[in-house]
């Protein structure tokens, strides 16, 4: 189950009306659709390999 789910159009909406407050807040967000694509794609899938 992923418990903070992000996504490339909701960083665009947060970039776009401004919302975050420091490039760490943006690398965060990135980091986390990773974190999140690792946790829901099996690791012998070809996803989780990318």
């Amino acid at each position: 189950i992923i418990k903070y789910p992000m996504d490339v159009f909701t960083i665009n909406l947060k970039l776009k009306n401004n919302q975050y407050t420091s490039l760490e807040e943006f690398k965060n967000d990135i980091h986390l659709i990773f974190c999140n694509c690792y946790t829901y794609n099996d690791i012998e899938s070809e996803i989780y390999r990318l």
